[in-house]
């Protein structure tokens, strides 16, 4: 991986030489989001370029929910989109992952997505292990791109349709679709922007399951992730505060006994 350091080779004169510099869109435009619109801007055929240009390495901004090499990022806009910081807080899907870990898992975590490869992070944050697994499905909202393609001239992935068990827009209650070639991963380290030609629809009616009811528990679940990835970006949760409140919940609900046992 090549050293970071002052942008050389003409990168800070080559980004700033597009009609208009390169800036965030919206409040909730995702890093690779951007970086696939410089990728169209720039004119660049080969994929593994931008990367090298904005991430400082081949496979650098990679994957789409947790992009490596942002210290890189940062430095090559001249820090005009934030810190590094600023972009892990609002532009990654890390805050909501780091949620109920130490201070010293979360710092680690930052340090990798800073400096480069994200390597084994996701084993580290427990994805592997879990039901969503490794490869998150890179979403968009097809109410979303009809605004974005208004407002801004350019469809954008925005950051909570990328958490982890979101499944639908908040804003317009429309069900989420995902990218088929990211996730078969026939562009897994390619630059994409939203593309109805690409998507498919995460979540079909059923006969069996009325539509008003499922789309009022994906909200349900949008909401509990959402509000989880908003509080992890104010104020570090404390997993043993957070298992406390649960555990007395629970009892509140007789679901489980006074000492915490669950009711099976």
């Amino acid at each position: 991986m090549e050293a970071y350091g002052s942008p050389s080779n003409g990168l800070q004169s080559d980004l700033f030489q597009l009609d208009s510099p390169i800036d965030w869109l919206a409040p909730t435009e995702t890093v690779f989001s951007l970086a696939s619109r410089f990728h169209l801007l720039s004119g660049n055929i080969d994929h593994k370029l931008t990367s090298r240009q904005l991430f400082g390495a081949t496979r650098g901004g990679h994957p789409h929910d947790l992009p490596g090499g942002l210290a890189r990022f940062s430095e090559v806009f001249g820090g005009r989109l934030g810190s590094v910081e600023e972009i892990i807080r609002s532009r990654t899907a890390l805050p909501f992952l780091l949620a109920y870990k130490t201070e010293e898992d979360r710092a680690n975590a930052c340090s990798v997505v800073a400096q480069g490869s994200i390597g084994s992070l996701k084993s580290a944050l427990g994805l592997i292990a879990s039901r969503f697994g490794a490869s998150l499905p890179l979403k968009a909202c097809a109410a979303c791109m009809k605004r974005d393609r208004e407002e801004y001239g350019v469809p954008l992935w925005h950051i909570e349709h990328q958490l982890p068990g979101v499944w639908i827009c908040q804003q317009h209650g429309v069900v989420l679709s995902y990218s088929t070639s990211k996730q078969s991963g026939q562009a897994r380290y390619q630059w994409l922007l939203p593309d109805q030609d690409d998507l498919k629809e995460g979540w079909i009616a059923s006969a069996s399951t009325p539509a008003t009811a499922a789309t009022d528990f994906l909200k349900k679940i949008a909401n509990a992730v959402e509000g989880i990835h908003r509080l992890s970006k104010e104020e570090p949760m404390c997993p043993q505060r957070t298992a406390l409140a649960l555990r007395g919940q629970l009892a509140n609900l007789r679901l489980a006994a006074a000492s915490g046992r669950i009711r099976q």
